[in-house]
């Protein structure tokens, strides 16, 4: 069973108050948080129009008037769950404005109106589906089954009429594109040939960071690898192949942009009423691949260094990911260790097979992760499969986990024995629960949205259904993971923070005052 840490309700005396924080950004001038933030706070009537105009469609509304009812049966002392079809028979279609489901509602719609970090996204990843099939045609690639293969039907014969409704009701807590790990590193083998020029290239990120900011996302870490792509693949003019470095520069050209108009559109809105969303504030991760050559990582390092010690903004970390089999960390460490004498930040991905218990030279995955650990980079993605032993290790000496809820319970295939319901599956993640309960760092992320299926918003949603937390452990989590982040400006680290606890004090406030 899963740790349950509840949602405490807000006294009178509680209104705007926040969980502590590990951050130290308090600021007692009015004045200076006005300037930069934003001159007239979110009211709820702005705040409630904006959430169910924005995300609480029709389905999603009957989904959690049916989870409150089952919360309603829960507290009557009842077993049976109420489905949404017996929901409607009973109380009629519910409205956006009834209170009688206030606490599902609450939790839907503060998950989307609050800002967000995501720092483990992977660009190709990232890639939207209706993006990729006009890519492939446009360049006459034949894609994958796997890749591009139907929803499946969820099969629940065995189930009773009332769990086929439940099932019907929380469809997009389902995982209707089974995909385990192995399954996911051959679809993204098809993407590059799709992304194979630089056209294709600034296309996806366009359209990721669009994709985030819809999501109320207010930092983003991109990854990549730098590839020596074409400039454009469908010109016969325009044959030459670019540098690594210009792979690199398109896709912070492509943020430049963006972030202007963020911060232009965000100066004009929030003198304004109602929600004014956050601007989206977006940096890059250079990766290495460990299915390379150590070459190969020297040189993507070298170009990091280059470009952050030249002043580059967006360009703040680097990372080791890829295939989790091929081989090992310790073949790479001499280039991360360059990098982390230049001043660049490090994440490593750690634990996404399964190792000994104890240190083993049969087991080489217990000897890596070990070493990760003792490199100790700045953060580790996922950190999965790691035995008790390592973990007691992580827990007194934490290093920052980069948690992917749904990429964890499809890559594990957790919810393969739950009907494919990703919230039965994420109880049964090995480590969410004990970090949970130990208020061990992590932050919330997609991974692989375009892959997945996924979105900042249901990633928290996910957490926050699977581990019954409500809006005030979802509030500490984002708050803390600001410490994570990988920009070195000061500044810019504490105006982010400033402007995103006050934020979800506004959010937090008006859903108190809607309930």
């Amino acid at each position: 069973m899963p740790t349950v840490l509840c949602f405490k309700a807000m006294s009178s005396a509680d209104q705007g108050s926040l969980p502590s924080v590990k951050h130290n950004t308090s600021c007692t001038s009015s004045t200076r948080i006005q300037e930069d933030d934003e001159a007239a706070s979110t009211t709820s009537t702005a705040l409630d129009k904006f959430a169910i105009d924005d995300y609480y469609d029709d389905f999603s509304i009957e989904s959690a008037a049916a989870d409150e009812e089952k919360e309603t049966c829960k507290r009557d002392g009842q077993n049976s769950e109420v489905s949404v079809p017996e929901y409607i028979a009973l109380h009629g279609t519910p409205s956006p404005k009834t209170n009688s489901w206030s606490r599902s509602k609450r939790l839907h719609i503060f998950c989307k109106a609050t800002p967000k970090i995501e720092l483990h996204a992977h660009l190709n990843g990232s890639i939207r589906e209706s993006t990729l099939v006009d890519l492939a045609r446009e360049r006459g690639v034949q894609l994958s089954p796997k890749l591009h293969a139907p929803a499946q039907q969820l099969d629940h014969a065995g189930d009773t009429e009332q769990n086929r409704n439940r099932h019907i009701a929380e469809s997009h807590m389902y995982n209707t594109k089974p995909r385990n790990l192995l399954e996911c590193f051959e679809i993204f083998e098809e993407i590059p040939k799709c992304v194979n020029d630089l056209k294709a290239l600034q296309r996806i990120t366009r359209e990721a960071l669009e994709d985030f900011a819809n999501e109320n996302v207010a930092y983003l870490e991109l990854r990549s690898g730098p590839k020596c792509l074409l400039f454009d693949s469908l010109s016969s003019e325009h044959t030459e192949v670019c540098t690594k470095r210009r792979y690199v520069e398109s896709i912070v050209d492509i943020m430049k942009e963006f972030e202007k108009k963020e911060n232009d559109r965000y100066q004009e809105e929030k003198t304004g009423i109602g929600f004014c969303r956050l601007p989206l504030i977006p940096r890059l991760l250079i990766s290495v691949d460990r299915s390379g050559t150590l070459d190969q990582a020297l040189e993507n390092i070298s170009l990091a260094v280059e470009l952050f010690q030249s002043g580059n903004l967006y360009v703040v970390g680097v990372e080791l990911g890829g295939n989790p089999t091929r081989n090992d960390f310790c073949l790479f460490e001499p280039a991360f260790k360059i990098a982390r004498d230049a001043g660049l930040r490090v994440a490593i991905h750690c634990g996404e097979v399964s190792c000994a218990t104890e240190n083993s030279n049969q087991d080489p995955s217990y000897n890596e992760n070990m070493a990760i650990l003792d490199f100790r980079p700045d953060r580790l993605g996922h950190a999965l499969l790691l035995p008790d032993t390592i973990m007691e290790k992580l827990l007194n000496d934490p290093i920052p986990v980069e948690c992917c809820p749904t990429s964890n319970v499809m890559t594990l295939e957790l919810a393969l024995h739950h009907g494919g319901s990703l919230v039965d599956g994420m109880q049964m993640h090995p480590q969410l629960n004990k970090w949970l309960m130990r208020e061990y760092p992590i932050s919330i992320n997609t991974d692989d949205p375009g892959l997945f299926c996924t979105n900042s918003t249901r990633e928290i949603l996910l957490v926050a259904k699977a581990c019954h937390v409500g809006e005030q452990v979802l509030a500490r989590i984002i708050l803390d993971s600001i410490e994570h982040i990988f920009e070195p400006s000061n500044h810019i680290r504490e105006r982010l923070a400033r402007r995103i606890e006050r934020r979800i004090s506004n959010v937090l406030s008006s859903l108190l005052v809607e309930s």
